[in-house]
């Protein structure tokens, strides 16, 4: 990047600050979660871009301007990039908000996914606002307010297409809007007035097999359930009674439930198709799982492992199943994570009675695969008999050699005195002979 630098670590990301810029910052991903974002000096080029460590490459051409609410000084600058996954009160409760609702969609069909959340104190550098859309689970576009501008991530996105990007940036800055106002309302219904908080929508749309849709509006206020809209019944759920209030005027209102419906049903559906056909290439890849199925056994419980390795697209089902029945209350799943490749593993676990062990099947359902396939655990037999008796037929064999080499080195020497006594004898009657004649 050219000129003297110096970095200091926090949570989760690394700042470094170049001497050619004095007021910008560089930030960099401190891992795979972190915040792929990349403050960088106007005019130099894009630095390298990896899994882990490294700074993200600058692909942004709109400047920022001014930044305000205490972020990072930004002076001439383009952003990329902005996610915060792994970063303060993000990692708490957006991250699991998050994972859980991108492995939603069933094998086979697609989805759209959007995770909006406004922090109240995000902490220094940090958007007070975030937008990230996800197709099919991969990272699709993103939106911060520090930079308020829709930026596509996927490389096949239309670049060229800036009405459409122009619209989606206008719809982020309306609803930036309104979570600050909604936000506030919730801190005063609560009261909670000081301290961190966090407000968070997922809103989203599938695309089944059979070409049914099904839509998903849920809130939550500071990590915990709040509301969630009913697709079908027009309806919204509500998880207390300060998500009550909020409930009763959007459904007496109409409007709101109505605009759900309409963004769920045709604008969410609408624009997943469209990326669909963009992406398709690379949103139809398929890679077949490997799966494993092992066993270890622990004072007096068998637990149940199956782990698919190298699979693609990120939608898998894992369970446990016995005697044809699926046991999803016992199990406990690791979770999808990505590879260096491209790719994902996934696990399940279960924990049984070990004379249960070969009732259990491993059932895993993914795009790749023509059927779901089962998979058993073989338990290893028990080879200490066979070790055992393996050792005592080496041992004997060890010992009947010993024997006999003792053996026939006790022959030899016998063999040898005999011949040496015999020599002798000879020796002494030719000499009595000699001495005769």
């Amino acid at each position: 990047m050219g000129g003297k630098t110096t970095t200091t670590t926090t949570t989760g990301y690394s700042v470094r600050s170049s001497a050619d810029c004095p007021d910008c910052n560089l930030i960099y991903e401190g891992h795979t979660l972190a915040m792929p974002c990349s403050l960088a000096v106007s005019g130099l080029k894009e630095a390298p871009m990896g899994t882990r460590g490294g700074a993200w490459g600058v692909r942004g051409l709109e400047r920022c301007g001014t930044v305000q609410r205490g972020a990072v000084p930004c002076r001439a600058v383009r952003c990329h990039a902005m996610l915060c996954h792994a970063m303060g009160p993000c990692k708490a409760v957006l991250l699991g908000l998050l994972l859980g609702a991108l492995g939603a969609a069933a094998c086979g069909s697609h989805s759209l996914r959007y995770f909006k959340t406004r922090m109240t104190d995000p902490g220094p550098g940090m958007p007070q606002f975030v937008i990230v859309g996800y197709v099919d689970g991969e990272l699709l576009w993103n939106y911060n307010s520090l930079c308020r501008t829709v930026r596509p991530i996927m490389g096949w996105l239309p670049q060229e297409d800036q009405e459409h990007w122009d619209a989606e940036t206008k719809k982020a800055r309306d609803v930036e809007l309104d979570f600050y106002e909604f936000l506030g309302r919730l801190q005063v219904h609560y009261n909670k007035s000081g301290g961190s908080h966090t407000l968070q929508k997922m809103i989203g749309c599938d695309i089944l097999e059979d070409g049914s849709i099904r839509g998903y509006v849920q809130y939550a206020f500071d990590g915990r359930d709040f509301l969630a809209f009913d697709m079908d019944k027009m309806t919204f759920t509500a998880a207390d009674a300060v998500a009550e209030i909020s409930k009763r005027r959007w459904e007496e209102e109409g409007i709101y439930t109505e605009g759900c419906k309409h963004e769920l049903g045709t604008i969410c559906v609408q624009n997943l198709r469209r990326y669909l056909e963009h992406g398709k290439a690379v949103l139809k890849r398929r890679e077949r799982p490997e799966v494993r199925v092992w066993g270890k056994e622990a004072n007096g419980i068998l637990t149940l492992s199956c782990r698919a390795y190298g699979f693609y697209p990120r939608p898998i089902a894992i369970s446990w199943m016995k005697d044809g029945m699926v046991r999803d209350q016992e199990t406990h799943w690791g979770g999808i994570v990505p590879n260096s490749d491209g790719t994902y593993h996934a696990s399940a676990a279960i924990d049984v009675l070990p004379e249960d062990g070969d009732k259990y099947r491993c059932r895993v359902e993914h795009a790749s695969l023509p059927q779901p396939g089962l998979f058993s655990w073989e338990p290893q037999p028990n080879l200490i008999p066979v070790v055992a008796g393996v050792v005592v037929t080496t041992v004997a064999v060890i010992a009947s050699v010993i024997g006999l080499v003792v053996w026939k080195s006790k022959s030899g020497k016998e063999k040898k005195k005999s011949y040496e006594a015999a020599a002798g004898h000879d020796r002494e009657s030719s000499v009595s002979a000699m001495v005769i004649v």
